[in-house]
């Protein structure tokens, strides 16, 4: 039974002892009787998951600032410890954090007042780093993506609440997969309008806590007659052509915010909202007419007809 508890996550679940009880009115007959520990959460919200986010320190001499030592994990197996070597420690101080708890609670698949189980497979998914207690562990073969909640988890432990019905808190000590915010910028040309369009990219991989990434996407084009009437003599732009060029230039945003771990399961959902330029052809050679962009034609001139497409997705994914 202790080796079923172990291999079903129930880690703190364990015979504590058995006796064999005989039958009174059958002789020669009876029964066994197993003690057994079997360990709960807190029936409460608030108190059955508790994080505590560290973040390695190097500095010991700081004394307004919480730190604890934490065992150093050999994960490999090439590498095992001796018994005659000594554990080292990493020193971490203790921050805040932006990750709640009850997400948390829901990705591993735990619940207030649910036995107390830890299964490797499900923690593995919100670790990004190899390091850690979990590292060892994979989902389906893979490790956990690098945008995961965690970079490492360290420790999982179960405190004692005090309360009358010796349920205990689930404490994770981790450090948050940081940062939270890129942002990034650069220049790219347009496959709608063969223009060159500067592009700028925000997004937030832990917007409301649970791992939710967050994405913001801005591109702006510049114009081009094609006639040659925006040129000095010597065939070069000048500086008002180019800004008028930009300032009567195209604006396309995307917006989007995705959660893969709706509820714990391997579902999830994306939502996204945009609004694109698309443009028509100018043939010179057909005097100014414009025609309907094909696939295979791209608009090599300015597109007053520019249309703007703006539209609404919503995909769940499972």
């Amino acid at each position: 039974m202790n080796n079923w508890y172990a291999s079903q996550g129930y880690v703190m679940n364990s015979v504590t002892g058995a006796a064999l009880v005989p039958d009174k009115e059958a002789e020669g007959q009876g029964h066994v009787e197993l003690e057994v520990r079997e360990t709960k959460l807190s029936k409460s919200r608030s108190n059955s998951v508790v994080i505590r986010f560290v973040e390695p320190t190097s500095d010991a001499t700081d004394e307004s600032v919480d730190v604890m030592d934490i065992p150093i994990q050999n994960n490999s197996p090439d590498q095992s410890q001796s018994a005659d070597e000594a554990q080292r420690y990493q020193r971490y101080r203790i921050t805040s954090g932006r990750t709640r708890p009850l997400k948390v609670a829901k990705l591993v698949g735990t619940a207030p007042g649910s036995h107390f189980r830890i299964i490797p497979q499900r923690w593995s998914r919100i670790v990004a780093s190899p390091g850690g207690i979990f590292a060892g562990s994979t989902n389906n073969g893979r490790v956990g993506p690098k945008s995961a909640i965690f970079s490492t988890i360290h420790a999982v432990r179960p405190v004692p609440t005090g309360e009358d019905d010796n349920t205990v808190s689930l404490e994770i000590i981790a450090t948050e997969n940081k940062p939270y915010v890129s942002l990034e910028y650069g220049v790219t040309k347009s496959l709608y309008s063969d223009q060159w369009e500067g592009e700028f990219d925000l997004k937030h991989a832990n917007a409301f806590g649970g791992g939710e990434v967050a994405t913001l996407n801005i591109r702006k084009g510049g114009t081009s007659t094609g006639n040659g009437s925006d040129r000095t003599q010597d065939g070069h732009s000048t500086l008002g052509d180019w800004n008028k060029k930009v300032k009567d230039g195209p604006l396309s945003w995307r917006m989007s915010f995705s959660d893969n771990s709706l509820g714990g399961d391997d579902a999830g959902y994306d939502l996204e909202l945009f609004r694109d330029h698309v443009g028509l052809v100018r043939n010179s050679e057909t005097s100014g007419r414009t025609s309907p962009l094909r696939t295979d034609q791209r608009c090599v001139f300015d597109c007053p007809n520019t249309h703007s497409l703006g539209l609404f997705q919503l995909a769940l994914n499972k």
